[in-house]
């Protein structure tokens, strides 16, 4: 006849288990640490300063020895602050040619009359479009004889303008047109005048009359002062003899 209070198959592994794993337990505690070897004195010595206390290896490398930066030095490339620490290395003590590693660059200069559309892509703010408007404006012209004239280019801003000034050149490569010579469709291409402006020059050259200068524009009556101080540095008065315009 079986025992009321014995205890079930389950019940007697269960506890078999929990005694296995307190034995475990208890002699993971109790199982000695392992001995950790000394440093020899004469290998390692002990540094100690006010962040930390470190260890200097003695040999070719000094990996641990720490000191303090000082931002006067000059010589050093990698100097920061007085407050910054940071592991010393033997090679920090040379000296390199930041010329040769790091040569400074040429400031960027563009020459607005013989530049090509990638080359004025180069300038900040020039894309695709405004290179392509800039050397179309200057084809018609013949040439820039300003920097102020890149403001006449359609859709240049006077922001992008300023942002970009100092970087811009212009050498003396102007077409000029020999306005003693020139037909009236010729003429009237050029952005600076108008077609009513360009058929009474041509009319006035007609009637046998020479242009010697940018004076005797003012000589025909729709020409106005200003038209002419733009146009002048375009005109070349070299024929000795007009010729006639065939319209």
């Amino acid at each position: 006849m079986k025992k009321r209070n014995s205890l079930s198959r389950t019940a007697q592994r269960g506890y078999l288990y929990l005694a296995l794993i307190l034995v475990i337990v208890v002699v993971l505690v109790a199982w000695p640490a392992p001995e950790s070897e000394p440093i020899p004195p004469e290998e390692t010595t002990m540094v100690s300063n006010s962040d930390s206390t470190q260890y200097q290896r003695n040999g070719n490398y000094n990996y641990h020895r720490s000191y303090k930066r000082n931002t006067k030095d000059n010589n050093n490339p990698f100097s920061h602050d007085n407050t910054t620490t940071r592991p010393y290395y033997k090679h920090d003590s040379i000296k390199y040619d930041t010329q040769r590693f790091f040569p400074k660059r040429k400031p960027l200069k563009v020459d607005i009359n013989t530049a090509d559309t990638l080359t004025l892509q180069l300038l900040h703010g020039i894309g695709p479009a405004y290179a392509r408007r800039i050397v179309k404006y200057r084809n018609r012209l013949g040439g820039f004889v300003a920097k102020e004239q890149i403001l006449e280019v359609y859709g240049m801003t006077p922001e992008l303008y300023h942002h970009i000034e100092t970087h811009l050149t212009i050498s003396d490569s102007i077409t000029r047109i020999n306005i003693n010579q020139i037909g009236l469709k010729q003429l009237v291409k050029h952005p600076y005048i108008d077609y009513y402006q360009a058929r009474d020059v041509i009319a006035y050259r007609n009637k046998g009359h020479r242009y010697n200068s940018c004076d005797d524009l003012r000589l025909v009556i729709s020409m106005d002062d200003s038209t002419i101080a733009q146009l002048c540095p375009y005109l070349d008065f070299g024929s000795e003899t007009p010729s006639v315009a065939v319209e």
